[in-house]
């Protein structure tokens, strides 16, 4: 067994005992189908919120993703494995997503799962303009631990903190939004995702 595998099997209970403790304002959009769309570095005290509400999340075929992908199974989570580094794997996660997404609550880092930092990348808009399903932008508010040496900045709120969850109001993408617009959006949804939780960072 490599020593991060037996890291991560240690971290394992440390991290579901931590996030237990944290205590929550503010709830995640009860809509059902549609996506939600996150930065990377405060996914995991987003998904805690969301235990036992059906969401499925999309994670990356990686360890890490297994390491994810087990956590939140015990939060009540379905998991779509996916990975678009190659054109051919990049359809299929979206094909597959169109798919999910027409009757299932999808959540996303929607820059990750390598970066870079805070860039929404389009595919998940793509997503939701062809399942015909609406997007909510999601933040939170925490003070904790920031691990600024990770390429995404995580954010792990300290045991016992207040965490507040911000959400957008819905967002739809028409049926005939051209694929340069949809850039375009993107670097709108940047700055909203940011202006949500009160920072430009």
């Amino acid at each position: 067994m490599s020593r991060k595998k037996i890291f991560q099997s240690l971290m394992f209970p440390v991290i579901r005992l931590w996030a237990a403790s944290w205590r929550y304002s503010g709830s995640l959009p009860t809509e059902s189908p549609c996506i939600m769309l996150m930065w990377h570095e405060e996914l995991f005290p987003v998904l805690k919120a969301g235990s036992g509400q059906n969401w499925i999340g999309i994670i990356s075929p990686s360890r890490d993703g297994n390491f994810l992908e087990r956590l939140i199974a015990r939060w009540g989570y379905g998991a779509i494995r996916g990975s678009a580094s190659t054109h051919d794997k990049a359809v299929k996660v979206l094909r597959d997503t169109i798919k999910l997404a027409r009757n299932n609550k999808l959540c996303i880092g929607i820059d990750g799962p390598r970066g870079p930092r805070r860039q929404v990348k389009i595919g998940m808009l793509m997503a939701a303009q062809k399942a015909a399903v609406p997007l909510y932008l999601i933040r939170i508010r925490a003070n904790g631990i920031r691990f600024e040496k990770s390429w995404d900045k995580t954010l792990l709120p300290y045991p016992f903190a207040k965490i507040t969850v911000l959400t957008s109001d819905p967002i739809h993408i028409a049926k005939n939004t051209s694929r340069d617009e949809l850039e375009a959006f993107s670097q709108e949804l940047n700055n909203r995702l940011n202006q949500l939780g009160g920072d430009q960072a």
